[in-house]
């Protein structure tokens, strides 16, 4: 029984993972739907200001953390 559901939470850790990984979006995608330039978008890394993923050498974006920092920067 215990194995079971041992094996049960590992599934679902990995499920877990994958499901944040593909969801994480790429230097690029980011560029397209903010409509900047790449060169912008890593002077904005490179001062952090915009929240990032650094996974090695690469950089990746959390959707809902850019969503929530749009939303911070919109002016009423």
């Amino acid at each position: 029984m215990k194995e079971t559901q041992k094996v049960k939470e590992e599934e679902t850790t990995n499920n877990d993972c994958k499901k944040s990984s593909q969801s994480l979006l790429k230097i690029q995608q980011i560029c397209s739907l903010l409509n900047i330039q790449e060169s912008h978008l890593r002077s904005l890394i490179f001062r952090s200001e915009i929240p990032f993923i650094k996974i090695g050498r690469l950089i990746r974006f959390d959707p809902d953390k850019i969503k929530k920092w749009l939303e911070e920067k919109n002016f009423q």
